[in-house]
């Protein structure tokens, strides 16, 4: 939580006591738990009944609850809501002006967004090391630098997301820095 929509999502509720039998019902929004059918009451096994589904739909708040509907020895009962989060799927693209570059030569990353009205930060990095960070402006992102030293380079851009779109990473660009 957060989630991104489409992104498969498990869901548990804890019924006490332990000793409860019966079903849950998962209600807020479009939920259809899988199991060896979609389902709607979830067995409870052990104390727990667990739903696992792809939260769909627009991006947004879903509220979640999960309704004990009781048995012979103990009534139903309703949990609190769950506030579950989902997001937008994002895509990062990355590019490089000079490919392979010299030792000192100055080299533009470019990432791109594939959603125009993205907003948050790209970070790119070297491996686990970070080069620098720049805002989402338009779709785009880009950062420059003259200081990578000789050798290849495994160049992501990273997205860190922002309240309607996800995060996500580019794939990896092998930047060759020659003597």
């Amino acid at each position: 939580n957060p989630s991104i929509v489409g992104q498969s999502v498990t869901i548990t509720a804890i019924v006490s006591p332990y000793s409860a039998t019966g079903f849950v019902t998962f209600n807020g929004g479009q939920i259809a738990c899988q199991g060896a059918q979609f389902l709607i009451n979830v067995p409870i096994s052990n104390g727990q009944a667990t739903c696992t589904t792809t939260l769909g739909g627009p991006p947004g708040v879903l509220s979640i609850t999960a309704t004990y509907g009781g048995d012979n020895n103990y009534i139903g009962s309703t949990s609190a809501a769950l506030t579950q989060t989902t997001k937008q799927p994002t895509g990062t693209s990355l590019t490089s002006s000079v490919n392979p570059s010299t030792f000192g030569q100055s080299m533009t990353f470019s990432a791109l967004m594939y959603f125009s009205n993205a907003i948050g930060t790209i970070t790119f990095l070297d491996g686990n090391t970070t080069l620098g960070s720049s805002a989402v402006i338009n779709a785009q992102a880009t950062f420059s630098t003259s200081s990578l030293s000789i050798g290849s380079h495994s160049i992501t851009a990273v997205y860190s997301g922002d309240s309607k779109f996800g995060g996500s990473t580019s794939a990896v660009l092998m930047q060759t820095v020659n003597a």
